[in-house]
């Protein structure tokens, strides 16, 4: 049994890469080599979709996306390129979906192309930078507040309420090893501003630090955006 495990979303990815012509495939890489590392896979792939002939944007992304995870999988578990090229195929082998078990000879020309594709500096870049940034015990995934009226009531419950308060919840959903987990806690108005500062001042160090690595020449990796209601 195939150590890695390829998940349905990139199935399509794959058979799109196998399809992929030699012509297409060259352009992809020479595109991937020139290109400077993006966390975004679409972002990448907007970059590049001019420099490659004979594939549509959408099966680009696609194509795109699903590299971005192979070669995250081979930096995770310090897998060598030829190794995971080998992984990956017989993990397509396993899987059951028509179009991705291959013949020997087919299995062969693959293997040499996904390990064409696992050596290109800017997929190992990028997936060393997901590596060290998601290399946390908790990490964030999205944040939600709800907020609501509180009333407060006098001496006699029976009456309208004499004042009223305003609390805000706020729900943090985050990552523990491969659980998602939710912490919840209550703020009030100064909590909010509180809170707001902290995160701005977060927000100037972090463009402090961007000043300080572009001055140093070295490329600076956006995290993914994440949402929050």
């Amino acid at each position: 049994m195939a150590e890695l495990k390829i998940p349905e979303r990139y199935k399509g990815g794959l058979i799109k890469l196998l399809s992929l012509p030699d012509k297409s495939l060259e352009e992809l890489i020479s595109a991937l080599e020139r290109v400077r590392p993006k966390l975004f896979s679409e972002d990448l792939s907007v970059e590049i979709i001019s420099k490659v002939q004979g594939v549509s944007p959408d099966d680009l992304i696609e194509i795109i996306e699903t590299l971005f995870s192979l070669c995250f999988a081979g930096q995770h578990h310090e897998t060598p390129p030829e190794e995971l090229a080998e992984e990956v195929i017989a993990a397509m082998a396993e899987s059951g979906i028509e179009g991705l078990p291959l013949s020997k000879e087919n299995q062969k020309s693959f293997k040499h192309r996904l390990i064409r594709l696992f050596e290109v500096e800017t997929l190992l870049i990028v997936a060393k930078a997901l590596g060290v940034l998601q290399d946390n015990e908790n990490t964030f995934c999205e944040a939600r507040i709800l907020t609501d009226m509180r009333p407060v009531f006098g001496s006699d419950p029976g009456t309208a309420p004499n004042a009223a308060v305003i609390v805000h919840i706020l729900k943090f959903s985050y990552h523990h090893e491969s659980e998602l987990k939710d912490f919840y806690i209550a703020l009030d108005t100064a909590d909010i501003e509180a809170l707001r500062k902290v995160l701005d001042r977060a927000d100037l160090k972090a463009q402090s630090l961007k000043s300080v690595l572009e001055k140093a020449g070295i490329t600076y990796l956006d995290a993914p955006s994440r949402g929050i209601t």
